[in-house]
Formats: C-alpha cells, sequence, structure tokens
C-alpha cells in the first residue's frame, strides 16, 4: 500500500517539468528591457513614433518611485557608490564599456578607511566577484560598521 502522504509519481513528474530555473545570471544593463515596455509607440508598420508609450511612462515613474526609496534607506556615505552604475552605463551606451574587474577596482579605491579589512577580503577574491555582489557585500559591511559604532556609543 503506498504512503499517503507521499505525493504520486505523476506529480512529481508535472512538478519537476514545470519548474523553470532562473538564469545564471541577470545584468543591471538588461534588466530594464525585461520589465519595461517599449519607450515608443510603433506605427502599423512597426516602425518607431514619436509618440511615448502611456505604459512606459507609467512603468518609468514607478522605477523612478523605487529608486527614491531605495535611496533613502541608505546611508549617506553609500549613496555615492549606487550612483557608480549611471555613470557605467552611460559609458556603454557611448561605446566605452567597463569590464567588472576594473569598476570593482574604481569602487574599492574610493571606499573611506573604515573599508579597508573589507577592501583586502574583496581584492583576493576580486576575479570571482561580481558587481552584484559586491554591493550586497558593501550594504552587508555598511550595516555592521554602523552597528559597530552603535554599540560602542551606547551608554552602559
Amino acid at each position: 500500500m503506498a504512503d499517503s502522504s507521499s505525493p504520486s509519481p505523476d506529480i512529481v513528474s508535472t512538478i519537476n517539468s514545470s519548474v523553470v530555473s532562473p538564469p545564471s545570471s541577470i545584468t543591471i544593463q538588461n534588466i530594464g528591457s525585461m520589465v519595461a515596455s517599449p519607450k515608443y509607440l510603433c506605427d502599423s508598420s512597426g516602425n518607431l513614433t514619436s509618440t511615448l508609450n502611456s505604459a512606459f511612462v507609467a512603468w518609468y515613474e514607478n522605477d523612478q518611485n523605487i529608486l527614491i526609496w531605495t535611496n533613502s534607506t541608505l546611508s549617506d556615505s553609500l549613496i555615492p557608490y549606487t550612483r557608480i552604475e549611471e555613470i557605467v552605463d552611460a559609458l556603454a551606451s557611448a561605446g566605452a564599456p567597463i569590464d567588472d574587474f576594473e569598476l570593482i577596482s574604481v569602487i574599492l579605491h574610493g571606499l573611506p578607511p573604515e573599508f579597508d579589512s573589507f577592501v583586502d577580503t574583496i581584492q583576493f577574491r576580486i576575479g570571482s566577484t561580481t558587481i552584484d555582489e559586491l554591493h550586497g557585500l558593501l550594504l552587508s559591511k555598511e550595516i555592521q560598521i554602523e552597528n559597530r559604532k552603535k554599540s560602542t556609543s551606547a551608554p552602559i
């Protein structure tokens, strides 16, 4: 007699075949095209017109609000580092892309002294660190530094 708590083989097969694994890497540069409508409408021939797409305008307003909300949660000391992505995107659009290794080096060089141990750690693994990973690690390190400052300045 089959165990009633286990799913049937047919259900397991259906679940396994319908699961789609996520892409291994989505870069910041191409994510906008995955979630945004085209900026301009097309005519009946498929040619772009100069008419703004209202769906794009609505998406852009939401995108900017999310950016404002995200930046408002960051400390003043970290906000300049989040603006680097805009510069990288502009350079790529102008035909002068910057590779991740060079970008990570520039970011690490611009960090304040309290990040020195962090910089040393990242430099040892620089070949295997992505920009997205660095961003997450920087946020974690900033929280750690802020918590340490709070705990040392709290009265006993």
